[in-house]
């Protein structure tokens, strides 16, 4: 008579952790995809509050430059700690830059950061 036996052969064992370890890696892979995608998002966002600002002034020309500083945007609430500032150069008298930034923190307290510039003259934008 045959006695069953108990227990895993080894080839069971080396089989059930390559198939563990496959599926903590999509776990990770997920968390990592995730991740990615709020930085993109965020990143978006932010390209979007310093596309509008700098589409603002444009419009406005030098008739109506706001001066160097913060100012505030309905976009700037989905950023984590999200603040927005413009730089007003003077190259001479017809000819300004400006410079939009945002920045924001990311989910490991690094400080992301995004920038346009343009010239404005007083005859028309370049």
């Amino acid at each position: 008579m045959h006695r069953p036996t108990r227990g895993f052969t080894l080839v069971e064992v080396v089989v059930s952790l390559f198939m563990l370890g496959v599926a903590m890696l999509m776990f990770v892979a997920v968390g990592v995809l995730i991740q990615n995608a709020n930085g993109i998002k965020h990143a978006n966002i932010a390209l979007t509050i310093a596309h509008t600002k700098l589409d603002t002034i444009r419009a406005d020309g030098q008739v109506a430059m706001p001066t160097s500083g913060p100012f505030t945007d309905p976009l700037l609430f989905k950023l984590p700690n999200g603040t927005a500032s413009t730089t007003i150069t003077n190259y001479s008298a017809s000819v300004k830059e400006v410079l939009v930034g945002v920045s924001w923190t990311t989910n490991t307290s690094n400080e992301r950061y995004i920038s346009l510039t343009t010239l404005i003259t007083d005859v028309g934008g370049l």
